[in-house]
């Protein structure tokens, strides 16, 4: 089964998408990352980056701890 990664298109994650695509490659991973229509957690987009990976919800502050606990998750 291949991993999977939601965010919403609104999201800033999309910003981040090909960062995170980059360090999928380099770990020989396999996972789709697909921006999804809003997620109703508008309560966190402003202030956090949200996605959604293999069902699980992921929030982080800074871009760069958001890819390593999405990396983490996927492992």
């Amino acid at each position: 089964m291949a991993e999977r990664i939601l965010y919403c298109f609104r999201n800033r994650l999309r910003e981040l998408e090909e960062q995170i695509r980059q360090k999928l490659e380099e770990k020989e991973i396999d996972c789709s990352i697909n921006p999804t229509y809003c997620m109703k957690l508008c309560i966190f987009c402003e202030k956090l980056n949200v996605a959604i990976v293999n069902q699980e919800i992921v929030m982080e502050k800074n871009k760069d701890q958001l890819i390593t606990k999405i990396l983490e998750r996927i492992v």
